[in-house]
């Protein structure tokens, strides 16, 4: 599935897509993702899991420091600065589209971007003071 999204979008993400990169049947597919909609809401919920348990050098680097230092960090890391780091950007960025044409999709996604905006808030917050 992650190779379909970085390679072809949301767009391109359908069950015999990802079928013929594992090469498997689309039946077998169907079997856990009965829909394109229970498929790109997994993948959603991939990506979010993804981000938030993928390693963050800058703040790796940083260590205990806090305020503008820790801020500057958490930002550094946000920026596509690699290959897996852009895919990840192009995948997110793809996933807007998809979110908003589903008003349950538009939710979590809205849910998602609510929790990553309180704590880059908490960090902007430190580094202000």
């Amino acid at each position: 599935m992650w190779r379909v999204l970085a390679a072809r979008g949301f767009g391109g993400l359908t069950l015999r897509a990802v079928a013929g990169e594992m090469g498997a049947t689309t039946g077998l597919v169907t079997h856990y993702f009965p829909s394109k909609r229970a498929l790109v809401r997994h993948a959603l919920e991939v990506l979010d899991r993804r981000s938030a348990g993928r390693p963050r050098p800058a703040e790796e680097r940083v260590g205990q420091a806090s305020g503008l230092v820790r801020l500057r960090a958490v930002l550094l890391d946000v920026l596509p600065l690699d290959g897996p780091g852009a895919a990840n950007n192009r995948i997110w960025v793809g996933s807007w589209d998809v979110a908003l044409a589903d008003p349950e999709l538009a939710a979590e996604h809205a849910a998602r971007y609510r929790r990553a905006r309180e704590r880059m808030a908490g960090y902007v917050a430190e580094a202000q003071r």
